[in-house]
């Protein structure tokens, strides 16, 4: 399964930031922590699981 797949399935939010000039996504983590957040705060969640390769991810959550 792509990430294409899974950002299409109905229990998942695929994250895409912006793609810099030397290929690179950039933006992606703060995009994830402000959804963790708002659905925080809306008691819309108990759980989330965040697939991740970079560590930078840590900070937010």
């Amino acid at each position: 399964m792509d990430q294409d797949e899974v950002g299409w399935s109905e229990d998942a939010k695929l994250r895409l930031g912006l793609v810099n000039t030397r290929g690179e996504q950039k933006g992606v983590e703060s995009l994830i922590v402000t959804d963790l957040i708002e659905l925080a705060r809306n008691c819309a969640i108990t759980d989330a699981l965040i697939l991740s390769g970079d560590e930078d991810i840590k900070i937010g959550v």
